[in-house]
């Protein structure tokens, strides 16, 4: 009784079926049929990323004026003192490379 039951049809209600989504249209093919070429392709890619850029720095919250210069005056100064202490410890260590080298070449 029981195997006579499984073969019989359930019913499903629609509610409990996943959505099936569409496929996207297939692609845009030349008169030969093989498609777009890598030029015509890479074009609208380029046109999509600078159009999708252009979009989302509309969403951009940007900083004050005064902030900004705060901003880009303390990097500066940052990047000039590491530039100097770079410069400093590099003469040291040339000066102390030359100095081993006269005493080795006596």
């Amino acid at each position: 009784m029981a195997d006579e039951n499984m073969n019989l049809p359930t019913e499903e209600s629609t509610e409990d079926k996943p959505v099936e989504k569409k496929t996207s249209a297939p692609a845009k093919t030349a008169k030969n049929g093989k498609g777009e070429n890598f030029f015509v392709r890479t074009w609208k890619k380029i046109k999509k990323f600078c159009r999708d850029t252009f979009h989302e720095m509309k969403k951009v919250v940007w900083m004050p004026k005064d902030e900004l210069k705060k901003s880009t005056l303390l990097v500066v100064v940052a990047v000039l003192g590491i530039a100097v202490a770079i410069g400093i410890v590099d003469t040291a260590f040339s000066s102390l490379i030359n100095f081993i080298a006269g005493l080795i070449s006596i």
